[in-house]
């Protein structure tokens, strides 16, 4: 499952649908994957101790959580001797389904994994099915979970649009000083490309740098000068509060020669345009 899942993670597909000890097994492997995992209700497990109870009276239920919760009170209002064998994760089934089986069981209800597994030991078994709703109940969590994924990847498109787009270098910092952002100008300024720079230390790379002081402090500086190596830029530096708490802080890079140059074509555009006077004689009144 987890081989399936990584070839469809590498095709596009950002959401997988799937349930039980699978699902789990996809989530811990694949993290950066979303699973949804179908839920099992009370009513599929009904139907599964209902048709097992036309077969035979005593049902042994091997599954992982949270499928069994329940199966014993069920079987008593079916009148059935239901007992109940709960999973551990990467536990071996076999083990499992041959208990229920000393213990008298004559029928064994679970999973799909517990079914095939129990088929092989000759032990007679039913599946627990995904009932229509549930399955239905996961495909619109799915759904939900990709247009989120959609959302964000848009929010993602436009915040990058911008930090490349600006004239301006940025720098964000996380709560232990971790570089979370380094757009190209700062790059450039910091002399460190983008794979250099995310989740360094920020004083790796700006020994220098104000942002822990930031962070510390949950104040904010306006304006100040920074030394980058031989080079000196102005710098403004915010705290990012959460809940009041400081988790971040952003630093916006201005290089003082660029703003040099800027004041140096302003002038030039002023003088260019003469000095010509904005009132006349005839607009005195008096």
């Amino acid at each position: 499952a987890v081989s399936v899942a990584r070839e469809l993670a590498a095709r596009g597909v950002e959401v997988i649908i799937s349930r039980g000890a699978t699902a789990r097994g996809i989530r811990e492997a694949l993290p950066d994957l979303s699973v949804v995992d179908i839920s099992t209700s009370s009513l599929d497990l009904l139907t599964a101790l209902h048709r097992a109870g036309t077969q035979a009276r005593r049902i042994g239920v091997v599954a992982y959580p949270p499928m069994p919760e329940g199966a014993g009170e069920i079987g008593r209002m079916l009148g059935l001797a239901v007992t109940v064998r709960e999973l551990h994760y990467g536990e071996d089934i076999a083990p499992a389904v041959a208990e229920v089986v000393r213990q008298g069981a004559d029928l064994v209800v679970g999973g799909y994994i517990t079914d095939v597994v129990a088929a092989r030991l000759g032990v007679p078994s039913l599946p627990v099915e995904v009932s229509p709703q549930s399955l239905l109940a996961a495909v619109r969590e799915a759904r939900a979970i990709a247009h989120g994924r959609a959302v964000e990847r848009a929010k993602n498109s436009l915040l990058r649009a911008v930090l490349t787009s600006t004239d301006n270098g940025i720098v964000a910092v996380g709560p232990k000083g971790e570089v979370t952002v380094c757009n190209p100008v700062a790059q450039r300024l910091l002399g460190r490309d983008e794979a250099d720079a995310l989740g360094r230390p920020v004083t790796a790379l700006w020994p220098q740098s104000g942002l822990p002081g930031v962070l510390a402090s949950g104040k904010g500086r306006a304006g100040g000068v920074e030394r980058v190596g031989d080079r000196e830029f102005m710098c403004s530096m915010t705290p990012v509060r959460v809940g009041g708490d400081t988790v971040g802080a952003v630093a916006t890079i201005h290089d003082v020669r660029h703003i040099q140059k800027m004041e140096a074509a302003v002038r030039r555009r002023i003088l260019a345009s003469g000095h010509v006077a904005t009132a006349c004689f005839r607009d005195i009144l008096g």
